[in-house]
């Protein structure tokens, strides 16, 4: 929550660490802590932050609730990570849709579509939620999101900086990201498929793909 207090920063290596100790009583060594996140992700995915409480994170996770305080330090610090992971995952996968030996334009649209479908999905776009609920009262939720976007769109850029020219790519990837975001609140409000799709065929068009 916004009057939370401040926590500490989460150890970049915490998922080695915690691997290398028993977290709680009953905990294996060498549990998965991104099976953990996974968990979370789907707890606050069906509920929202502010819905969820400490003991569904933990009954979820399948973690004691010392565990629980010790590796994310609260619920905030639980979504902090998770929005993390979430983010990270995002990218690699796009990443891997632009495959490299594939034609510029096939990477460049491959990327997109993805993340296109990310945005539209029925569910919705989890980060995209977690930023409207949040975003406006927590600087590190925040701090998150617009990571991501800037990394994104950076990303984005570079693939269309072979087919548009590196001069123009960088604003055409901001507006591709962009009508990706509009293509979410499209679907939300009931658009048509191809109000939705409109918006994709013109950001492979932006991005030369």
């Amino acid at each position: 929550m916004s009057d939370a207090p401040p926590i500490s920063p989460l150890p970049a290596a915490w998922p080695a660490a915690c691997a290398e100790r028993r977290c709680g009583p009953g905990r294996p060594r060498g549990y998965d802590p991104d099976g953990v996140l996974a968990a979370l992700t789907q707890v606050f995915r069906e509920r929202g932050y502010e819905a969820t409480s400490v003991e569904e994170l933990i009954s979820a996770a399948g973690l004691s609730r010392s565990s629980f305080y010790n590796a994310y330090g609260s619920k905030r610090g639980a979504m902090l990570a998770v929005l993390q992971r979430w983010c990270d995952g995002h990218r690699a996968s796009l990443r891997a849709l632009a495959r490299p030996g594939d034609p510029p334009a096939a990477q460049a649209r491959a990327a997109i579509d993805g993340h296109f479908d990310v945005e539209v999905a029925a569910t919705g776009c989890f980060i995209g939620d977690a930023a409207a609920e949040l975003g406006a009262r927590d600087p590190d939720v925040l701090a998150i999101v617009a990571g991501h976007r800037d990394r994104l769109v950076d990303d984005f850029a570079a693939l269309a900086a072979p087919l548009v020219g590196e001069a123009e790519a960088p604003e055409r990837a901001r507006a591709a990201y962009a009508l990706a975001l509009g293509a979410g609140v499209m679907r939300k409000s009931g658009a048509s498929d191809e109000a939705v799709e409109s918006l994709r065929r013109e950001a492979r068009r932006l991005l030369g793909a």
